[in-house]
């Protein structure tokens, strides 16, 4: 995860709140109307899991793929984002969580949660 998103993610865990929808962003809606924005910064990127609607792209800049989240609206449904933060809560006060593989557990349990509902 990249600096300034690493510092969103520890401050929402350390907030313990979901932000919900953030009409004063100037970037929202970047997803649709209505989502929730605790998650801006995914704690999960890359995730590199097509099926939440993130895919490789070339950077227009650069000329390098890279992972584009932009089709993802998976972690902005309000009872997602509420369940990624509890997971994180659990995990926060261990030591140097949460790190990759928590992370990518937590994103797995949850999507097979999801998947069975």
């Amino acid at each position: 995860m990249r600096p300034m998103g690493r510092d969103y993610v520890e401050e929402t865990i350390r907030s313990g709140k979901l932000r919900g929808p953030d009409r004063t962003c100037p970037y929202y809606p970047c997803h649709r109307e209505g989502h929730d924005c605790t998650w801006c910064f995914c704690p999960f990127y890359p995730c590199l899991d097509e099926s939440k609607g993130g895919l490789w792209v070339k950077n227009s800049q650069t000329g390098k793929t890279v992972w584009s989240c932009k089709g993802c609206e998976w972690i902005h449904e309000p009872k997602i984002a509420e369940r990624v933060l509890a997971e994180l809560l659990k995990v926060r006060n261990k030591p140097g969580a949460p790190n990759r593989s928590q992370l990518l557990r937590i994103l797995r349990r949850i999507s097979e949660e999801d998947r069975g509902k």
